[in-house]
Formats: C-alpha cells, sequence, structure tokens
C-alpha cells in the first residue's frame, strides 16, 4: 500500500486501485486481479450475508425503543453471534449487550425474572449502587420479528423510574407480546443524577435477556389429520 500524497484525496475504486482511509490518513492500492473462492469461503459469505440481514432487522427493531448508544463494536458483535445462531440456535442471542462494557445484572442483587406470561417481576431489594445516581430508569422491552418474510411484527416498552433514596419494593413490567415470530425479551437500565442522565458507559445497560424462536406445533383434533401443523406457535418457557 502507499500514502496518498496529491490534492485530490480519494476513497473507493478509481480504475485498478482502491483508495482508503486510516487513522485519518489516505492511503491507495491495487484492486487484485482475481478472487478464487474455495467452498468454505463461500459458504461463510453465505453465513456472513444471512447473519447481516438478520442483525439488520434486529437493529431497526430494538434501537428506536432504545434511549442508550450502542458502543461502537455492536454491529460486528451482533453479526458474529447470529453467525453462531445460525448453526447452534437463536438462543445464541440471549446475554447480548448493546453495550458490552456493562450488563443488566450488575445493577441487581436479586435478579428480574419473566414469567412464562411475559412479565417481568423485579423482586424487592437494596438496589446497588451506581456512583452518583439518584434515580434508576427500567424499561423492558419486547419485539417480535419474522426473520423468514424479513419484517419486524409488533413491538412493546414499558419502563418505570426508581428514587434510590426510598426502599424498593419490587415492580412488574408488563410486556406481553402475542403474535408470530421471534420474540426478543430486552431489559434497559439508565441512570441519572438529579434529572440529568449519567453519560459514563459504566451506569447504562441493554440486554437481549431471553429469545423464543417461533416453533411448529402438531396437534392432533377430531376431524384434523395426524401430523397437521401450525406454524409459529410461540411458547415462552419458564425461567
Amino acid at each position: 500500500m502507499a500514502k496518498q500524497t496529491g490534492i485530490v484525496l480519494f476513497t473507493g475504486k478509481l480504475e485498478n486501485q482502491v483508495g482508503y482511509r486510516r487513522n485519518g490518513i489516505y492511503f491507495i492500492r491495487a484492486m487484485a486481479q482475481s478472487v478464487r473462492q474455495t467452498g468454505a469461503t463461500r459458504q461463510s459469505a453465505r453465513e456472513f450475508g444471512i447473519a447481516s440481514t438478520k442483525a439488520k432487522l434486529i437493529r431497526h427493531a430494538i434501537g428506536p425503543l432504545l434511549d442508550i448508544t450502542p458502543d461502537d463494536t455492536c454491529v460486528n458483535r451482533l453479526n458474529k453471534a447470529l453467525i453462531r445462531a445460525g448453526k447452534n440456535g437463536m438462543q445464541e442471542l440471549q446475554g447480548f449487550r448493546f453495550n458490552r462494557h456493562t450488563a443488566v445484572e450488575q445493577f441487581f442483587s436479586r435478579q428480574p425474572v419473566l414469567t412464562p406470561a411475559g412479565t417481568w417481576n423485579i423482586p424487592a431489594q437494596e438496589l446497588l449502587p451506581q456512583g452518583n445516581a439518584t434515580h434508576l430508569h427500567i424499561t423492558a422491552i419486547a419485539v417480535r420479528i419474522s426473520f423468514m418474510q424479513r419484517r419486524i411484527i409488533s413491538s412493546r416498552a414499558k419502563g418505570i423510574t426508581i428514587d434510590l433514596s426510598k426502599p424498593f419494593q419490587g415492580a412488574a413490567l408488563d410486556t406481553r407480546l402475542s403474535g408470530h415470530g421471534t420474540l426478543l425479551h430486552v431489559l434497559q437500565i439508565n441512570t441519572s443524577a438529579n434529572k440529568a442522565a449519567l453519560a459514563s458507559r459504566r451506569f447504562t445497560a441493554a440486554d437481549i435477556m431471553h429469545v423464543v424462536p417461533p416453533i411448529t406445533s402438531k396437534i392432533k383434533t377430531a376431524g384434523t389429520p395426524t401430523g397437521s401443523t401450525f406454524p409459529d406457535q410461540v411458547h415462552v418457557p419458564s425461567t
């Protein structure tokens, strides 16, 4: 590679050369004459393409409901998690952090529990101190996505604000969301001091807590042939 030194600097393709920028400096290199793909590289490319499409849907479904800014590695980490999910199942997304620096569990001594019906129960407890924060803001988010149809089915968010100067008696956040498609449950934590949000990444979190993929149930009823299927019947497992 070589450094660009002309008056006009560029990025992208120009004839048989490619310009790009790294750390504020512009470089140029020659394009490869040909690219030889093996079966493995073609498979990797397919997996990456599928994962990228799913990741975009997830970001578009959850992003507008978040009050935190995901860190700068979020896109790549989500793609990698979805590549693993393609091999091991969507449960690979469970525990994914939109802010990799802080987890939701760090804010509680007794962890929130999701009921089979889709309600978050947060047990009464002495909440852990968070710097000079005076209030804790908890938002429960649920989204349904059809990855086969490449569309967002529905979403719902429910939030509460907790005064850290008072005993916390527990709370319930109802995020029941009917319908078909993969169901993602996200918990988000924000903190504030005297109504001013704490900007530190140590005091904000947003994690995918539970993933419920659509399943095909085989149900036999009177007049129904054995093996008839009802696609996308969703069951929320007990926690």
